[in-house]
């Protein structure tokens, strides 16, 4: 509640009365049992934001707004957090939100040791966290944030990162995970040479090796199973419902949030929440959107296929898309006001990071303002900003494991 309340005109108490009634009802009416109809929302935002005007207004003249209780819950941000970086979901925007949060707040990072050849930025390959793969620290300092490419386990995370760590995973819809990953990583590529090579139809080359996945010399690392295997799945156990269920109860008690990559503003917002930090902290410019070479679509038929050789991803997905929605609506009514007004805010932030990149003058632009709102402090955005939001992924890596070097030498001589 508003300390307005003790000060505003009836009328503005009535306003403000009638709008967190209204926010609520159309809370409990919008909000589905989970995901499925959530497109019905959106069409809600236009009649919410009045009320969002309305609490904006209501604070003006000084008059501030009494702490929630998650405001009061949030008297510091959680500076230790641990996010497995999932393949091909959305992962390397949300590494760099993590890089410029520790960056700003000069938090150790962990990092792999090397900064070139093949798969250097992964922390481990095939493998979890080790001492022996990462820049190590001077003495009495302790690592912060993890957001590289490694395998979760539980001990091996727990022995490298502080009791207090949140952990922090994301995943995406298998079978747009499987169309985009097996582009980027070269199935689909090799299936249709095996079509060339033994003149079947390229339009159904993704069908035929869907209808016997295990038949084919590809390779399928990156498409089989892999976001459950990236969270901690071994290969042998992909069909075995007593692991799967290991797994999902394991992920249940270690991870405080698993996002959708379907629904990535929202789980930024719920990440923002659980982690205490500000909306500063998670603004974005998306990257490593674009696709390698030819892209495939499915069918149904293939869907179905589908969904036996990926039977561990999808019992995943299926499993922590509801938690999410449980979890969203455990926030309350003004949950998707935040996510609305968060988005119109990434717009601002997107115009102005193309002006920056536009610029051929070499001058830095005026910083981008945004006011202050019921959910986030008053920040701005500068060129600065844009350069490292947009900066390409193994560069900024290279730079920040240079630099973590050069502290480790210069503190151990």
């Amino acid at each position: 509640m508003l300390t307005c309340f003790g000060l505003c005109s009836l009328k503005q108490k009535l306003l403000i009365l009638i709008c967190l009634s209204i926010s609520s009802l159309w809370f409990i009416l919008q909000i589905p049992i989970y995901e499925p109809q959530f497109q019905r929302i959106n069409s809600t935002f236009s009649s919410a934001s009045s009320c969002r005007d309305a609490l904006h207004s209501s604070r003006k003249d000084g008059v501030e707004r009494t702490p929630t209780a998650r405001q009061i819950y949030c008297s510091m941000k959680k500076n230790h957090v641990a996010f497995l970086k999932v393949h091909k979901a959305g992962s390397t925007t949300i590494m760099n939100i993590f890089i410029r949060f520790a960056i700003q707040n000069k938090l150790n990072i962990v990092l792999p040791k090397r900064t070139s050849g093949y798969g250097f930025n992964y922390i481990g390959y095939e493998d979890t966290v080790r001492l022996k793969n990462i820049v190590p620290l001077p003495y009495n300092e302790t690592y912060d944030i993890l957001c590289n490419h490694v395998l979760y386990e539980r001990e091996a995370f727990q022995s490298i990162l502080p009791k207090d760590t949140v952990n922090i995973g994301i995943i995406r819809e298998p079978s747009s995970h499987m169309m985009s990953a097996g582009t980027y990583y070269g199935l689909y590529h090799g299936l249709l040479k095996h079509a060339a090579a033994m003149g079947l139809s390229k339009a159904n080359i993704v069908s035929e090796f869907l209808e016997n996945p295990f038949h084919w010399n590809v390779s399928t690392a990156f498409v089989h199973n892999r976001m459950s295997f990236d969270l901690g799945l071994e290969r042998e156990s992909f069909y075995n419902e007593t692991e799967i269920e290991r797994l999902l109860k394991t992920l249940d008690e270690d991870f405080s949030l698993i996002m959708l990559m379907e629904y990535f503003d929202e789980s930024l917002v719920l990440m923002k929440r659980i982690l205490c930090w500000e909306t500063k902290d998670i603004i974005y410019v998306p990257l490593n959107t674009l696709q390698r070479g030819a892209s495939f679509s499915l069918k149904s038929d293939d869907i179905k296929n589908l969904k036996k050789w990926n039977y561990a991803d999808y019992r995943l997905y299926e499993h922590f898309q509801k938690v999410f929605w449980d979890k969203v609506h455990a926030e309350g009514s003004d949950f998707f006001l935040e996510v609305q007004e968060y988005k119109l805010i990434l717009k601002q932030i997107k115009r102005y990071c193309a002006e920056v990149e536009a610029d051929d003058t070499n001058s830095e632009l005026e910083p981008l303002y945004i006011s202050e709102s019921p959910w986030s402090k008053e920040f701005q955005t500068t060129s600065h900003d844009c350069l490292v939001m947009t900066a390409d992924e193994l560069p900024l890596l290279r730079s920040l494991i240079r630099i973590a070097w050069k502290r480790f030498t210069s503190a151990s001589k």
